[in-house]
């Protein structure tokens, strides 16, 4: 048992590897699933409200939350914004980067929604790593069998 137990350790690190870059390229692949019509409304306020703002000249136009122009209150045809600032701001320097950095000016509306789409994808496969390296080696396997077994039940194989 020592031995199967030795050889599953290491095993471990190269399987979670291989099965990150699975997810990855399937998370990432087909990011233009709705072929520019930007299908969810959620992700179409959302786009247009980043499109809307602007990032502030300095650091204290950005502090003044009455007059700042990456604060989605300040734009005119917004009047509830629910998503938090994060994805706003993320989405927002990531799109401003997009052209110098080489990737092409994803900075007007049309383009906004791949660095959304992007920065999704990275943060789910992120959240995969985390909570596998917050995991014991342990209580990884015993999860990681569990659900193994309950894919099994679910999808009749």
């Amino acid at each position: 048992m020592k031995e199967f137990q030795r050889r599953a350790d290491l095993l471990f690190p190269f399987l979670l590897v291989l099965v990150l870059l699975a997810g990855a390229y399937l998370r990432v692949s087909g990011l233009y699933w709705g072929e520019y019509t930007y299908m969810h409304p959620d992700e179409r306020f959302l786009t247009s409200v980043t499109n809307d703002s602007k990032i502030p000249g300095s650091i204290a136009d950005y502090f003044n939350t009455g007059t700042s122009t990456l604060n989605p209150y300040n734009l005119q045809n917004n009047i509830s914004f629910v998503y938090g600032t994060v994805p706003l701001f993320l989405g927002k320097i990531g799109s401003s980067l997009s052209g110098p950095l080489g990737f092409g000016d994803r900075a007007s509306y049309g383009g906004l929604f791949s660095v959304g789409r992007t920065l999704s994808a990275l943060f789910d496969i992120g959240t995969i790593v985390v909570i596998v390296t917050l995991e014991t080696p342990g209580t990884a396997r015993a999860r990681s069998a569990t659900c193994v077994k309950n894919w099994r039940v679910w999808s009749g194989v």
